[in-house]
């Protein structure tokens, strides 16, 4: 896996490579990694747009420290706006979704095949025991995420979503189902700090529900008002319009918001009503 992750090619910067980068390119050619990381940083430090220098830093200190620190390392490199953000969290991303070792390999193979099959408890088990031999794996995260979805186990899936958001933050998908679950735990602030900034149908659901939620009625009041039009909009929209006419004395549109509170919960699947359940919400 080494060696087909860590390319040998130097950056062809210059003709004649300094000092440092000669040494560099020599101990991470003679597979001297911890020898070649303090190097490759060196460069780094004085060249900071360079991505083959930052990625050849990222693969080693993957390789030498582990995930620890790797998140921030990239974080850092967004913040300086010298390497394109999209290489950036690709790569991130590719890193996190390496194995460290064959066990969480297999256990992680094992669990896709029982998922396959609908065994879905055994698929969580193996999902659980691989993210537990390796700690961050994203993939490991994504999957048992998924298998707690799956089996109901609500605080475990919000627990784990957290860990595969701090694993890759930038995974548009597991961003909406983390900010959802954040409102329905009632942490509006964290919710709020995810979905907020994002055009998609469900960050902006949340972004409304959790203002109102909190207390920001005239800023969430709109755009409520604007989802309630669209179609496949979450239920807990029209529950909310509804509470908050409640609470102004508009009976008549409170009855019409409840209306179509019940209308849209009727199309949705059961594992949704569920977990809109396990908020405690009532309309």
């Amino acid at each position: 896996m080494l060696a087909l992750l860590l390319s040998l090619a130097v950056s062809a910067q210059a003709a004649t490579p300094s000092p440092t980068a000669f040494a560099a390119s020599y101990y991470l050619e003679q597979g001297e990694y911890e020898q070649a990381l303090p190097l490759w940083r060196k460069l780094l430090l004085a060249d900071p747009a360079n991505q083959v220098v930052f990625v050849r830093v990222a693969e080693l200190q993957f390789f030498v420290e582990g995930r620890a620190g790797l998140v921030e390392l990239f974080e850092t490199a967004i913040t300086r706006e010298k390497i394109a953000p999209a290489t950036l969290k690709r790569k991130l991303r590719e890193l996190q979704s390496l194995f460290v070792s064959d066990k969480a390999q297999n256990l992680y193979l094992q669990g896709k095949q029982r998922e396959s099959l609908g065994d879905w408890k055994g698929a969580w088990e193996s999902f659980r025991r691989g993210a537990t031999a390796d700690p961050g794996q994203w993939s490991l995260l994504v999957a048992r995420a998924r298998a707690e979805r799956h089996l109901g186990y609500r605080e475990a899936y919000y627990q784990t979503l957290q860990e595969a958001q701090r694993s890759f933050p930038w995974d548009p998908e597991q961003r909406e189902e983390l900010a959802l679950s954040h409102y329905y735990f009632r942490d509006f602030d964290a919710a709020l700090a995810l979905s907020r900034g994002s055009e998609s149908l469900a960050s902006r659901s949340v972004t409304a529900l959790a203002l109102a939620e909190s207390g920001q009625v005239a800023l969430a009041l709109p755009l409520l008002r604007s989802l309630a039009s669209q179609q496949g909009v979450t239920p807990s929209v029209f529950a909310v319009l509804s509470e908050i006419a409640r609470k102004q004395g508009l009976e008549e549109e409170n009855r019409h918001w409840s209306a179509r509170f019940l209308q849209a919960l009727r199309g949705q699947s059961e594992e949704t009503w569920d977990l809109y359940r396990s908020a405690e919400h009532k309309p």
